[in-house]
């Protein structure tokens, strides 16, 4: 269904590490998540700052992302719902099929009772997630998809499109190898845009997964005089977000 009720739930799950298994595969890195993960609730909520601290403004989520794994760490459904109007609406409905060796086989798409999708899913000779594709039925051209470039054991720089449209983001990472920058650039004819998403971790549970964060969004308009080769960049004002994680373990 793309509707969803408008209730959602602030509690935060966690576990002792004694319960368990501190693992991770590539598919919980490529989600920046670690043991038995069994399923990982990602809320997002408007904010304001308030003494440089972000506080939620609206309890109404703005996005929910569940992501769902299976017992060896490969993700097995991902769907994503976005708040407008009184409703929440689906923006992916994904749900992957493997076999007994953990082998891709088959994959689907559904928003709504209208649009249904085949998923390809690619990986590299590491196991790393590549390549999420959505097709239309019978169709050779994605018309939505995922591209991660990996560096390390990390995504370095994802791309997400939809029909001809893009936007590529780079990653950076600090010591501990959380990520904390991603910022993309969107260039026209005359004029443009960098984005910089900025994070900020509040807190993690005992298997040290964060369970909630603070993001800063920065935009940099951006206009180019072609005659003179200059541009002239314009900062708006930021925007904040808190983003709340509630994840739920598989049992030894």
């Amino acid at each position: 269904d793309s509707k969803q009720t408008d209730t959602v739930s602030d509690t935060l799950t966690t576990a002792t590490a004694e319960e368990v298994e501190a693992f991770t595969s590539p598919d919980l890195q490529w989600k920046e998540l670690q043991g038995n993960v069994k399923q990982c609730v990602v809320t997002r909520y408007e904010a304001f700052l308030k003494d440089s601290i972000c506080i939620i403004s609206n309890h109404k989520a703005q996005l929910i992302d569940t992501l769902c794994f299976t017992k060896s760490g490969l993700i097995e459904h991902i769907s994503m719902h976005t708040y407008g109007e009184g409703l929440y609406y689906a923006m992916q409905n994904t749900t992957l099929e493997y076999d007994a060796d953990g082998v891709f086989q088959s994959g689907f798409d559904t928003l709504g009772n209208e649009m249904n999708y085949d998923v390809t899913l690619r990986r590299n000779e590491e196991g790393y997630v590549t390549e999420l594709y959505r097709f239309i039925k019978d169709s050779e051209i994605p018309v939505y998809g995922d591209e991660m470039v990996w560096e390390n054991g990390r995504v370095k720089e994802c791309t997400f499109f939809e029909y001809d449209l893009s936007s590529t983001w780079k990653r950076r990472y600090d010591e501990d190898g959380r990520l904390i920058e991603e910022k993309s650039t969107f260039i026209d004819t005359d004029e443009g845009s960098e984005i910089v998403l900025k994070y900020n971790y509040v807190d993690t549970d005992s298997v040290g997964n964060w369970v909630e964060r603070h993001l800063t969004n920065e935009i940099i308009s951006i206009n180019y005089d072609l005659k003179h080769g200059t541009e002239t960049r314009t900062p708006q004002p930021p925007i904040y977000y808190v983003e709340r994680r509630e994840i739920t373990y598989y049992d030894k």
